[in-house]
């Protein structure tokens, strides 16, 4: 039996209740707070059912940690684990595997954002019944550089059993208050691209003389504040412990992993090292390895843990990132509730840009902020231990010369002519060009003098800034400046009104939204592809998840009759339409490149047809058509049948005669088709048909069979003594081949006896 910390206990209580009205929730809470235990609870509960219990984790490395805490519980045989790699593989076949889910927990659940993993969750949305209860956990439920989707919210329906921060965890005393402690040991690189930055600029000799001197002195300054070995040497106290440090990629694992080894060293720290990441075959007994070490240990990762395991005693951050996301997954690695030593969090790229914009220091300054303006705050502290204030803040979080350097780095940045100026005159000049801000992202901007500027790129990375990397860059004046031209800062967004906006004219024109597939509809002058548009989000709803319908969006569409199912609606349409086609010209055959009132009822009709092969049709709308004229039952061969037909009825109404030497009625071979067609015409049929066709070409033919010396027959007609040499002597590839064969000798174009020299074929009246 798993016993709960209070919050755990308070967030377990809020999921019970809530799954009396909903079958999804989600948890949002950071690492170190017990999800782990709060999962197994769960199942605890469930396991009684004896149906299947499903876990979603992205790493194996997270099974252990569960197996922990109840071994028995986790390797009961309903208790099933899949990774989200797994999870991307999911199809219909494989959901059978499974004995019909009581409870599916999805650890990590931002990650089911990502298109190929939420498409195997929403499939088990799908096909597992309505009583299956889903659970998403996650410490950081938005993507932030996935356009700040909140996951929650798409695929949980936003129903939360708790909210917490890991500024919150740490002010009401969940998690420990850690030790941040930042360094800068890749500020030559900095320095090196301000300098030439500065080199490169428009601004005056003077000014870049002057600009280049503060360099110079803050790389002075930074010098002496350098000495990662003496922070090592100062906040890494005991001769035992474990350490994360997170790489960008193995050849940057590779170049980090010696520097880290001197650093200990030059520290007088005796450490051993480990490497995690996919391309090591020893991954899994480095880790175990790492786990096991008693003594201090650091573990290098590439992609690997940072998500799912915490106890750490610190992290190194050795990669820069500007996803909040991921910089949160990192340092959560070191807090677990009960922990009985400070975390240390080594912030040795200084990911400044995160400190001053999302980082821990803020949110926790934050935090503070908010419980002194609504003093709630006494009846969630966890420990006697007084409240976390600023002073504490302070205290912990040492950043020595990085945000003075990281200032005066973007002080600079903002006085470079060529940094910002420029790109604003390309986009202004844009925009006076195209009447709007969305550049393409490839486009480059020409400006006077033939200077290239990429104005696409820039844009880009200006909304990345918005969204926090580099936020310190855009001050509210550059904001300012940027919006006085329109500056779209969320492109999705803008195109989306856009598209409604395009929609609702069409409405009002057409008075429906059943727009067709290819719709281009002008608006202000600009073409947008509605039709494309509106299928893409019809197909978006069938996901159920897609990031392109947010309910916001949904209430928009349904305000103006948006047509999701599209099936009714269309054959309404197609049945109106079909009676205006019959009124304009009398009949209803139909074909493919038919338009009435620039409606394609050609091509409606073949989407209807291919409806009825796959049993999409209902007997009533089959029945209604053909209470029009309309057959859905029958095949194209038929349908053109009576359609030719129906022109040959015509022609005799309007007295005309085809012959040989005047085949076609309308563009249209009836002549050649009466020939093809005619034992299968009836006897009324045949009536009008004969009125159709010249006598002339029905004179009697007779056929000689020279090898065996005998006539075989006098016939009636040409297509007669066709269809004996077809059907009776096996001869020919069709009865027209063969009739045109006949024709060839009876014209004198053949002098010689056909098919071999075998038959004589004249006119029966020639002898």
């Amino acid at each position: 039996m798993v016993n709960l910390l209070q919050h755990n206990q308070k967030t377990y209580e809020n999921i019970k209740e809530l799954f009396k009205t909903n079958n999804k929730c989600s948890v949002v809470q950071p690492t170190g707070t017990g999800k782990s235990y709060l999962m197994v609870k769960l199942i605890e509960d469930y396991i009684k059912f004896n149906r299947d219990i499903i876990i979603i984790e992205p790493q194996r490395y997270i099974f252990d940690q569960l197996n922990k805490i109840d071994k028995d519980i986790l390797f009961n045989s309903n208790v099933k684990f899949i990774t989200y790699s797994m999870l991307g593989k999911m199809n219909n076949d494989k959901l059978e595997q499974f004995n019909s889910p009581v409870l599916v927990l999805v650890d990590e659940m931002h990650r089911a954002g990502a298109v190929k993993w939420g498409k195997g969750l929403r499939l088990m949305f799908d096909e597992f019944p309505d009583d299956c209860k889903y659970i998403g956990l996650s410490a950081t439920p938005i993507r932030y550089l996935d356009g700040q989707r909140n996951i929650s919210e798409e695929l949980f329906d936003n129903c939360l059993a708790n909210d917490l921060t890991l500024a919150d965890a740490i002010t009401k005393r969940i998690l420990p208050l850690p030790r941040y402690i930042a360094g800068l040991y890749t500020y030559e690189n900095e320095v090196d691209a301000i300098t030439r930055k500065i080199q490169t600029s428009n601004n005056s000799d003077k000014e870049k003389k002057e600009l280049l001197e503060e360099i110079i002195v803050m790389k002075r300054n930074l010098d002496k504040s350098k000495g990662i070995s003496s922070i090592f040497k100062k906040y890494i106290v005991a001769n035992k412990g474990k350490y994360v440090a997170f790489c960008r990629d193995i050849a940057h694992l590779n170049e980090m992993k010696p520097c880290l080894e001197e650093w200990f060293s030059d520290a007088g720290i005796k450490a051993c090292f480990y490497e995690v990441h996919s391309k090591n075959p020893e991954k899994d007994e480095q880790y175990k390895s790492f786990k096991e070490d008693e003594g201090l240990v650091v573990c290098l990762s590439v992609g690997m843990l940072s998500e799912g395991i915490h106890g750490i005693d610190g992290v190194i951050l050795l990669r820069d990132t500007i996803s909040p996301n991921l910089y949160y997954q990192q340092i959560g690695r070191c807090f677990s509730v009960g922990m009985d030593t400070v975390p240390v969090i080594f912030d040795l790229v200084a990911n400044c840009e995160s400190i001053m914009d999302y980082g821990l220091k803020a949110d926790l300054l934050k935090a503070i902020e908010e419980r002194e303006k609504t003093g709630e705050y006494d009846d969630d502290i966890t420990s006697d231990d007084k409240e976390i204030t600023k002073e504490d803040i302070e205290n912990f979080f040492v950043f020595d010369q990085v945000i003075d350097a990281v200032s005066a780095f973007n002080g600079i940045e903002n006085r470079l002519v060529s940094s910002w100026d420029l790109y604003v005159r390309a986009l202004r000049q844009y925009e006076d060009r195209e009447g709007n801000c969305l550049v393409p992202k490839g486009h480059i901007e020409i400006l006077e003098g033939k200077r290239g500027v990429k104005l696409g790129q820039w844009m880009g990375s200006i909304r990345i800034m918005k969204k926090g990397k580099g936020r310190s860059l855009l001050t509210e004046e550059r904001i300012n400046q940027l919006e006085d031209l329109n500056f779209i800062w969320d492109e999705n967004e803008y195109k989306f009104e856009k598209n409604i906006e395009a929609l609702k004219q069409y409405k009002n024109r057409e008075g429906d939204c059943l727009v067709p597939n290819k719709h281009i509809e002008t608006l202000d002058g600009k073409d947008i592809s509605l039709g494309g548009w509106v299928s893409s989000v019809r197909s978006a709803k069938k996901e159920k998840g897609s990031y392109l319908l947010t309910s916001k969006r949904i209430k928009q569409l349904n305000e103006i009759d948006f047509v999701w199912e599209v099936n009714d609606d269309v054959f309404k349409k197609f049945y109106k339409m079909s009676l205006k086609y019959r009124e304009k010209y009398g009949h209803v055959n139909i074909i493919c490149t038919d338009i009435i009132d620039d409606y394609k009822i050609g091509y409606a009709y073949n989407d209807l047809q291919k409806k009825y092969k796959k049993n999409k049709l209902t007997e009533n709308e089959i029945n209604d058509l053909k209470t029009i004229g309309i057959d859905i039952t029958l095949g194209k061969r038929e349908q053109e049948f009576l359609r030719k037909l129906e022109l040959a009825k015509q022609a005799v109404s309007e007295g005309v005669v085809l012959g040989d030497s005047n085949r076609k009625y309308k563009d249209v071979d009836l002549y050649k088709w009466f020939t093809i067609h005619k034992d299968k015409f009836t006897d009324e049929q045949l009536e009008i048909l004969n009125k159709l066709i010249s006598n002339g070409n029905r004179t009697p033919v007779k056929m000689i069979d020279i090898i065996n010396n005998k006539t075989v027959g006098i016939y009636k007609s040409q297509a007669d003594a066709a269809n004996i040499l077809y059907y009776d002597f096996k001869l020919g590839t069709s009865v027209e081949n063969v009739r045109c064969d006949i024709y060839k000798r009876l014209s004198k174009k053949v002098k010689n006896p056909i098919y071999k020299s075998r038959f004589i074929i004249e006119y029966a009246a020639d002898k």
